[in-house]
């Protein structure tokens, strides 16, 4: 079956920041280029409910988030979303990764937080079940907020990606704008987290609500060695946000410059993404 969300188009960098994200409207997904993982099977935990709705809902509103700004309970409230059963996603895994299609990754990851599922441990135990049934070369993998991780089965994923976007309480409040977390929770989740590799991401965006000062200025490096990762991941902005933010992309110079910084400033292994694919080659967005 034809995915309903994904587009094609020949990768241009001067258009970075312009690409529209679809709506990842499938409980199992794609695939899509990820700049990390390659050619990744998608699995969206939470699913929009009627016409003309998105599936989102998160305890963050980040500036740079293209989805839109509703929490969870109002979601719910409204009757806008529906969390994905473990039927509808043990389904769509096995025609998938039954078929001949190429896949590099099985990832949980929707235009969403996936640990506010209530189906999220059940759903990591299922997503490694049926890679190991069906495609056991390939990875597991979570892209999370982490301020949920305390208490959530993430150790059996090889990769679990989380978000650290500032260094101190009033940038993330500017940036991530989060409901009813508190800086010093998230990075105390950040040290605790139960993973098999310590995985920071962190957006870098330019403009004046962009978060790049902040990176530089070296509360980002203090709060990165308390924290203590095995890796950090630095990527610029690719989609197009809403417009009531003053938000940039940032040149590859620029976030290159950034990842030296950091990488002589911790002892953390530092990697830059930046295209999800060489210049003119087709992509999955």
């Amino acid at each position: 079956m034809e995915p309903r969300n994904i587009r094609t188009a020949c990768w241009d960098p001067q258009k970075a920041g312009g690409y529209l994200k679809e709506r990842k409207l499938d409980v199992v997904y794609g695939p899509i280029n990820s700049r990390r993982l390659g050619l990744s099977l998608g699995i969206n935990p939470i699913q929009s409910v009627g016409e003309n709705t998105l599936p989102f809902a998160c305890n963050w509103s980040c500036v740079y988030c293209q989805y839109g700004a509703d929490g969870l309970d109002e979601s719910v409230k409204k009757g806008r979303i529906r969390f994905a059963t473990l039927e509808e996603i043990k389904a769509g895994l096995e025609e998938r990764l039954s078929s001949n299609e190429h896949y590099d990754s099985v990832t949980i990851c929707g235009p969403t937080e996936p640990t506010i599922s209530p189906y999220f441990d059940d759903i990591v135990n299922l997503a490694v079940e049926m890679r190991d049934r069906y495609r056991p070369e390939i990875k597991t993998s979570l892209f999370t907020n982490a301020t949920k991780l305390r208490s959530r089965n993430v150790l059996p994923l090889d990769y679990v990606f989380m978000k650290l976007d500032a260094g101190n309480e009033k940038t993330f409040k500017r940036f991530n704008r989060p409901r009813g977390v508190k800086f010093d929770d998230l990075v105390d989740e950040l040290k605790s987290a139960d993973v098999k590799r310590r995985i920071i991401q962190t957006a870098v965006i330019g403009g004046k609500d962009g978060n790049i000062e902040d990176l530089e200025n070296g509360s980002y490096v203090k709060v990165i060695n308390e924290i203590n990762p095995d890796e950090i991941h630095l990527y610029p902005l690719l989609y197009r946000p809403f417009p009531r933010f003053d938000l940039s992309a940032i040149s590859r110079e620029k976030l290159e410059s950034l990842g030296e910084y950091i990488r002589n400033s911790t002892d953390s292994q530092v990697k830059t993404f930046f295209n999800p694919v060489n210049i003119g080659e087709e992509f999955r967005f």
